[in-house]
């Protein structure tokens, strides 16, 4: 008969195991954001962080940037209106960097400032390498 012995602290290990891979992954949204950001200043891209939380056991990361104007850059402004492009689940880096320099997302036929997202396609990218989104 096989004796099984489990480490007291099983849960602490995993725990430890799981904040790594969060860390991980990050560090790797924080880069693909700021290689997708358009720069005019820098002070967007020097403003972009990711950092794992972990409230009452749950854990999530939280990917920002504080610049004051980094959500008119993310959505754009003007008229809301369907997008005209989305990108791929699984998009090269190449096809990320050039993204939203090529107009990204377009909301509606008004004036405004077209969107350039950088963190949703960061965040949708990890994501996809780690998690397997959309199947392959």
């Amino acid at each position: 008969m096989a004796t099984v012995v489990m480490d007291p602290d099983w849960e602490k290990t995993i725990n430890n195991e799981v904040r790594g891979t969060f860390r991980m992954m990050a560090n790797e949204m924080e880069q693909i954001a700021t290689v997708m950001a358009p720069e005019r200043t820098g002070r967007l891209k020097r403003s972009i962080r990711a950092r794992v939380r972990q409230p009452a056991g749950t854990i999530y990361i939280e990917l920002i940037a504080t610049a004051p104007y980094a959500q008119f850059v993310e959505y754009g402004t003007g008229g809301r209106g369907r997008q005209t492009q989305n990108i791929a689940i699984g998009a090269s880096m190449s096809q990320l960097r050039s993204f939203g320099r090529q107009g990204g997302y377009r909301h509606g036929p008004s004036k405004g400032m077209v969107a350039q997202p950088f963190l949703r396609p960061a965040a949708i990218a990890i994501m996809t390498r780690y998690f397997k989104m959309g199947g392959s």
